[in-house]
């Protein structure tokens, strides 16, 4: 009866210790798992920072050779380590619609990182994003945003789009057209934007500025 009472005791220090590992153990995975999650979320803001500011680089490099002569060429380098770059060419659209048109950054995530069912203005200079404005307090270039749900993740699209501006002075219009380079899709790694004024065309009073996006 001693002896049995003896081995009772000796197990106690051990069976605290396995406790005791399992505790530290469940802890350190609960702190890892923790630090992981805060350490994603930042990456994805400070991504999400740097992609919206790589898309106004983007915007005021095609609104500059817009502005200029046939040929002439802005560069914009960017980092895409996460997400893609897709260059969207088509047609002028009508209303608040926003079509396509556009230089389109896509980040897919785990949560809505837009908080907007559609479209919505994310521009620092243009709340305004209907398909067309005037030239006195308008842009040619819009920063959008919104959320596409894709299975259990979100497709986060931030777009510069290219809409109508109006001269109201003279009855003309002005269009940027975006073209498409031999490249209208990247990912995964760094890329060069080169946007190039290929040419105007006046056409029933709009005049059409076309400007090549290649991603390199």
């Amino acid at each position: 009866m001693v002896s049995h009472h003896r081995s009772r005791k000796a197990q106690s220090p051990v069976i605290s210790s396995v406790v005791m590992i399992l505790v530290v153990t469940a802890l350190v995975i609960l702190t890892f798992t923790w630090g992981n999650e805060m350490l994603e979320t930042q990456q994805v803001s400070v991504t999400v920072t740097y992609s919206q500011a790589k898309l106004l680089d983007i915007k005021n490099a095609i609104l500059e050779v817009a502005q200029e002569q046939i040929n002439s060429t802005r560069i914009v380098r960017m980092n895409l380590r996460m997400g893609s770059l897709s260059v969207l060419n088509g047609s002028h659209c009508s209303g608040a619609n926003v079509n396509k048109n556009a230089i389109l950054y896509n980040l897919t995530h785990n949560r809505k990182l837009i908080d907007s069912l559609d479209w919505v203005s994310i521009d620092p200079i243009e709340p305004n994003f209907r398909c067309s404005a005037n030239q006195t307090n308008g842009s040619s270039g819009v920063l959008v945003a919104r959320p596409f749900k894709a299975g259990n993740s979100y497709a986060n699209s931030f777009m510069i789009w290219f809409r109508q501006i109006n001269d109201t002075t003279s009855s003309t219009s002005y269009l940027i057209n975006i073209s498409i380079g031999e490249v209208s899709r990247i990912s995964g790694t760094s890329t060069t934007i080169i946007a190039r004024n290929i040419g105007r065309v006046n056409s029933s009073g709009t005049i059409h500025t076309n400007v090549l996006v290649d991603l390199r």
